[in-house]
């Protein structure tokens, strides 16, 4: 026996949650109305793929096993980057001469996601030897080019970036395009 709740509110009476009203647009990919919020309805999204990033694995860190020009090693005048996995390096006792299948799964995890909000200590010094301490939080190698994808302007830079992406099914509407409330309807 199913007890068997309808609402004229296009409410749930279980969860609470409320649709808008339905309309066609509603079953539409092709309109903010029913598209996924994540994917923009087109069902997949680039996302980096840690195999470009890092296609040697035998690699260390300081050996430039980072595809990315300005995560790919130690530099002479030691850029930003580099110098943002030195100090996470240093905090979180990590060998940047080990190769990248010889860390555990945790330093790689750290390395690739960030400190999960945790500050690190960052020892900065410029190209004109100017040296300067802050407190900065790591936000991962991936997250960090994903950002920089998502907020820049420069058509070269996203075409760089993308070198290390590949598209992936959306994992809010699994592929179907349709917002959440939309695939909710039957």
């Amino acid at each position: 026996i199913y007890d068997l709740h309808f609402s004229e509110h296009l409410a749930c009476p279980e969860h609470g949650s409320v649709l808008p009203e339905i309309e066609p647009r509603t079953f539409s990919f092709n309109t903010p109305h029913g598209a996924c919020p994540d994917c923009q309805g087109l069902g997949g999204k680039l996302e980096i793929d840690p195999e470009l990033l890092i296609p040697d694995p035998d690699l260390s860190l300081c050996e430039g096993a980072i595809a990315v020009s300005e995560w790919s090693g130690p530099r002479e005048e030691g850029g930003y980057y580099w110098q943002l996995l030195e100090a996470v390096s240093h905090e979180y006792h990590i060998k940047l001469d080990t190769p990248i299948n010889k860390l555990s799964p945790e330093h790689f995890d750290i390395i690739l996601y960030g400190t999960k909000g945790k500050n690190v200590t960052v020892h900065y010094q410029n190209k004109d030897g100017r040296q300067a301490s802050f407190q900065s939080v790591f936000e991962g190698i991936i997250p960090n080019l994903q950002r920089r994808y998502n907020e820049t302007n420069s058509e070269y830079m996203r075409m760089k970036i993308s070198e290390f992406m590949n598209e992936r099914i959306c994992p809010t509407c699994q592929g179907k395009r349709l917002r959440k409330e939309a695939l909710a309807i039957t």
